[in-house]
């Protein structure tokens, strides 16, 4: 499930996003917050299936996870600026849970006049990162997801 919450005015962000949005894993909050936090060899597999596409880009995309991996481990959440080539800032938490194997990313991004990086890392970032600890104890108290078998539909 995918909640996704819209300002109340007419005038939204370029940010608007829905099920299914395809986002750039190394360039948004939500995406390096993936990696960040993706096993070795998983981000190692994006990344160079990333490459592929845009070999010039390929070593800043490096360097933005090696900079994301760092700052979750120092304050439990990444940060963007700029991010998509324009004024869209955001801040991204991931959620490992281990016993279902599934990695999961958090994210919150707005204008970035209106959501300063003070702002992301004094309140944002460290409420994001309550928000997805509180997320994962629920997660883990729930219980484990029932897989059906697969039905063949014929019309």
């Amino acid at each position: 499930m995918l909640e996704v919450q819209r300002p109340p005015t007419p005038t939204r962000l370029v940010t608007n996003i829905d099920v299914g949005t395809v986002l750039p894993l190394p360039t948004t909050a939500m995406g390096l917050a993936y990696l960040a936090a993706a096993p070795a060899a998983e981000r190692a597999q994006v990344l160079a299936a990333l490459a592929t596409r845009d070999p010039a880009a390929a070593p800043s995309w490096r360097e933005a996870v090696d900079r994301a991996a760092a700052d979750l481990a120092r304050q439990g959440f990444v940060t963007t600026q700029r991010s998509w080539g324009r004024e869209v800032n955001g801040v991204g938490v991931p959620l490992l849970l281990g016993e279902r194997r599934a990695l999961y990313a958090f994210h919150c991004a707005g204008p970035s006049a209106q959501m300063p990086v003070t702002l992301m890392r004094r309140e944002l970032g460290p409420r994001l990162a309550a928000m997805v600890v509180e997320v994962g104890q629920a997660l883990r108290r729930a219980a484990p997801p029932r897989v059906l078998p697969p039905e063949r539909h014929e019309p």
